[in-house]
C-alpha cells in the first residue's frame, strides 16, 4: 500500500514520541487505515491488527468497563494501544 498524504502526519507525530518506531489507524476490523515507521508494513500491519483485536476483546470482557486503551509492556519494547 502506498503511503497516504497522512502518513506524513504520523511520521512527525513519531518524531514526537521518544523511542516510537510505528505508528498506525486501523479500523474497527483490523485493517490498517494507514501507518509509518521503521518496521515493514506487514509487520506494523500485523501489530497494529491484533493489538485492535485485543482492545475489543477488552471491551467485550466487560468488567472492566469500556476500554480505551492497552498497553503491554516487554523487557525491550512497550506497545501502546489506544480507541
Amino acid at each position: 500500500m502506498p503511503p497516504s498524504p497522512f502518513a506524513g502526519v504520523l511520521e512527525r507525530l513519531l518524531g514526537r514520541v521518544p523511542g516510537a518506531r510505528v505508528g498506525a489507524l486501523v479500523d474497527d476490523e483490523g485493517e490498517t487505515v494507514d501507518y509509518a515507521g521503521a518496521l515493514t508494513p506487514f509487520d506494523a500491519k500485523l501489530a497494529a491488527a491484533h493489538l485492535r483485536i485485543l482492545l475489543a476483546q477488552l471491551d467485550r470482557f466487560g468488567a472492566l468497563g469500556t476500554s480505551s486503551s492497552l498497553i503491554i509492556r516487554g523487557a525491550r519494547r512497550t506497545l501502546v494501544a489506544r480507541a
